[in-house]
């Protein structure tokens, strides 16, 4: 099977999973997010353009468990770059892939029939773009979904994207894809990569390399803790558990790490 649809056909069911959970797909941007919490993954907004982005508009950096995205548009747009990078998670990535500057919510699945985007989207990083664009799209707004709605519930493309605070632009695609596109059934043997731990999370989670870690140590000192981010906060708590043996010293007014996901609420 294509690996585009299989990407789409594991948002769509990550999207179903959590709204069994409750989680509310109306509300775009607070779904993307409660999916990237259940996988204990931060989520910070930052400027347009910031160096973390490395020219993109956003990007997950798995040493710090995060999530950065650029803070421009609505609260879709602003979820689908959420979803494009948890793609990433989910389907795996290469450590050293290059960013991805082109985020489309409207991408079409298939390729252009002529002229040189045809040669582009054949290329493997285009096919990768697509992927994620498509997983983030199907992650928020699943085919099966705008049907029903179209269909059984007789809504036009412009009523499902006001009730979804989608474009219209990206509905419509949705749409078409969902009845003129043939269904597949997803293979049992379809297999993602899978990132392994972190250093944050085998801490974390494996209380015999924390107990490592705590006794070669006494006491944890941290200068600069005005430049510390959630991650960070996150290995002192697992590395000083109450923090006895902790010691910080910072100073808001020096803090010039914002662009790295720095919290001044944390000093």
């Amino acid at each position: 099977m294509d690996r585009i649809e299989i990407a789409r056909q594991i948002a769509a069911d990550l999207h179903a999973q959590a709204v069994a959970r409750g989680e509310n797909p109306l509300h775009s941007y607070a779904f993307a997010v409660a999916e990237a919490t259940r996988r204990e993954i931060d989520v910070e907004k930052t400027a347009p353009g910031a160096a973390m982005l490395n020219g993109g508009r956003a990007t997950f950096i798995p040493d710090a468990v995060l999530i950065l995205y650029e803070n421009i548009g609505t609260p879709f747009e602003r979820a689908f770059l959420v979803a494009h990078e948890i793609s990433h998670v989910e389907l795996g990535d290469a450590p050293d892939a290059e960013p991805i500057l082109n985020i489309d919510p409207a991408r079409s699945s298939e390729p252009s029939p002529v002229g040189i985007d045809r040669v582009v989207d054949y290329s493997p990083r285009q096919r990768r773009e697509v992927q994620m664009d498509l997983f983030a799209r199907e992650f928020l707004l699943p085919r099966p979904v705008v049907r029903k709605l179209h269909v059984e519930e007789g809504l036009t493309v412009s009523q499902i994207a006001e009730r979804f605070g989608a474009p219209f632009e990206v509905v419509a695609q949705q749409l078409l894809d969902a009845l003129l596109l043939p269904p597949i059934a997803l293979q049992p043997d379809a297999e993602k990569v899978e990132y392994s731990l972190n250093t944050l999370q085998a801490i974390e989670k494996n209380a015999a390399i924390r107990n490592h870690f705590e006794s070669q140590y006494d006491h944890v000192l941290v200068d600069e803790y005005q430049d510390v981010n959630r991650s960070s906060v996150r290995l002192l708590q697992a590395l000083c558990g109450d923090g006895e043996n902790l010691w910080v010293v910072g100073d808001a007014k020096q803090s010039i790490y914002r662009f790295r996901g720095q919290l001044i609420p944390l000093l």
